[in-house]
């Protein structure tokens, strides 16, 4: 058996100057503190129908440790205070906070009575299962499932796990949604169209200096002020939404899910944050009109690979916009394993700090060299030698498994390949 390289590259060379998103200190809740990730899963198991297409669970964003463990609340609990000790905390263990780790967003660390500190989010006590293990299972059910589907979800109808769907913790008015926006990245307020809304700190009544592409958010004549939403009067007779006094505008450039293409146009006008994703200091997200966005290396402006199996049954796609982003079960099989010394010299580890923790969608991975590497959804990110910055020349370069006594692609699997990585 022999490994053959073959490039299918696509070739995306754009200008970095007037493409590359800085990173901005904004003033929104962080979604996640150290330590704790997010995770997706599937609960339940799929149901064959005959003569329809087999119906799947459907697939949910909750929260993690840093081990990659579910994260659950026990219905016993009360706000801010865990009723789960002895025999109850043996099995379920509170997700305890690491020395030197600060609260955000909506989390919270609270003195247990043995004097523990654990995690809370919106007060609620968080724990992990004993029945649950790290998921390192890149087989097709595992893979179906998620990330390991949570054993203790819905366990003597106590114990459930909190799935990050903001909608469901506050009170939306009709027609504002919340949507996760990946080049953003976080969760937003969005329209029914699931576009991202944007909040202006100047006047509405003098709104013109923004340009005709930003539209005020309309409201009903008759809506009313619901939560933090409340509606504004303006002079030319509109009714327009505004979130905490601040009114809410679209952007006419936004025109497929995902885009975020009004972030930092003006200083007046900002994301309409719900919490904002954690994103390491050594990235940056550069706008891509066919991909919607690459996330690439902040000081050099090169897009950021992952290393991926190409199995048989690949689907298409990962070509496009909201294409494939790969498993996390299989990113977190690979490892650093699969680019050896050699292998580093065309593809460029992203090396993480040595003070790096795990946060969100971020993980961060032991090298070999001692060194720790960043991944992204449980894939290592690399730079490739052979590209400049603003380039996207490493997209479909595969490392085929041949077999040489008929010279043809081995069955099984197509071995591995490089794909560039989107938010």
């Amino acid at each position: 058996m022999r490994i053959i390289s073959y490039a299918v590259a696509l070739s995306s060379i754009l200008a970095l100057s007037s493409l590359a998103i800085a990173q901005q200190a904004v003033k929104a809740p962080q979604a996640t503190p150290v330590d704790v990730m997010f995770k997706l899963v599937r609960i339940g198991q799929g149901v064959n129908v005959p003569g329809q297409s087999s119906v799947q669970p459907r697939q949910r964003l909750i929260f993690a440790s840093a081990t990659d463990l579910p994260l659950y609340t026990f219905d016993k609990d009360e706000p801010n205070k865990s009723n789960c000790y002895d025999e109850c905390a043996v099995m379920w263990p509170p997700a305890t906070v690491t020395e030197g780790v600060q609260p955000v967003g909506g989390w919270s660390a609270i003195e247990r009575a043995d004097g523990l500190r654990q995690w809370a989010f919106n007060g609620r006590p968080m724990y992990t299962y004993t029945e649950d293990v790290m998921s390192g299972d890149a087989s097709p059910m595992a893979m179906y499932m998620g990330s390991g589907a949570p054993k203790g979800h819905g366990v003597d109808d106590l114990w459930h796990i909190l799935e990050v769907q903001p909608e469901e913790w506050m009170t939306l008015p009709q027609g504002i949604t919340v949507e996760e926006i990946l080049t953003a990245p976080g969760q937003v307020y969005a329209t029914e169209a699931r576009m991202p809304l944007y909040v202006f700190s100047g006047d509405v009544n003098s709104d013109e200096v923004l340009g005709e592409k930003w539209k005020p958010y309309a409201a009903y004549q008759l809506a009313l002020p619901v939560g933090d939403f409340s509606v504004i009067a303006r002079n030319d007779g509109i009714y327009q939404w505004a979130h905490k006094g601040k009114a809410l505008y679209t952007y006419v450039d936004d025109v497929e899910y995902g885009d975020s293409n009004g972030k930092d146009l003006n200083n007046q006008i900002e994301i309409a944050w719900v919490m904002k994703y954690f994103i390491p200091d050594e990235v940056a997200i550069r706008k891509d009109q066919k991909r919607g966005g690459v996330l690439i290396a902040a000081d050099s402006g090169k897009s950021l690979y992952a290393r991926d199996r190409a199995f048989t049954d690949m689907q298409g796609g990962h070509h496009a916009r909201g294409g494939t982003r790969g498993n996390p079960v299989v990113g977190r099989s690979i490892g650093t394993s699969q680019c050896d010394a050699t292998c580093e010299k065309t593809w460029q580890p992203l090396i993480a700090p040595d003070d790096a923790q795990a946060s969100g969608y971020w993980s961060v991975l032991e090298r070999s060299d001692g060194q720790r590497q960043w991944a992204y959804q449980g894939y290592v990110m690399y730079t490739y030698a052979n590209e400049s910055a603003g380039e996207v020349t490493g997209h479909d370069i595969y490392d085929l498994m041949v077999n040489d006594s008929t010279e043809q692609l081995t069955a099984s699997s197509l071995g591995f390949y490089w794909r560039v990585t989107t938010p």
